[in-house]
């Protein structure tokens, strides 16, 4: 199961038409909710569930991305097992956690991290 998290209305809209054009092609019903809040208030909250793999495509502009890392692991929202990926500029210094791993694609990083390191650094 996926959810999706936007907070902008206008993105919120297009995600739910991408997502029902999917379903048209696989004849099926994917399992994804989509939430329209903040993250910032999605992440204050207790965690309802915890998920495998956690991807984080914020504005390259965010502040303190490692605000976001740190509580999405201490929140219960990534299982111990789980993994975090989050999406950051490649060109843009961000003041980040050490990353279990950076994969490099032009101007776009990805930076993987799991709860196993981040917790032993």
């Amino acid at each position: 199961r996926a959810v999706l998290v936007e907070n902008r209305r206008s993105m919120l809209n297009i995600i739910k038409k991408n997502l029902a054009e999917t379903v048209r092609m696989i004849d099926g019903e994917p399992k994804v909710n989509t939430l329209a809040t903040d993250v910032l208030s999605l992440l204050a909250r207790s965690a309802r569930e915890s998920f495998d793999i956690v991807f984080c495509d914020p504005p390259y502009d965010f502040r303190n991305p490692a605000n976001i890392i740190e509580k999405l692991f201490d929140g219960g929202f990534v299982k111990e097992d789980g993994l975090i990926i989050y999406e950051a500029s490649s060109k843009k210094s961000q003041e980040m956690p050490e990353p279990d791993k950076i994969r490099k694609y032009g101007d776009t990083s990805l930076l993987f991290y799991s709860y196993a390191g981040v917790n032993k650094k």
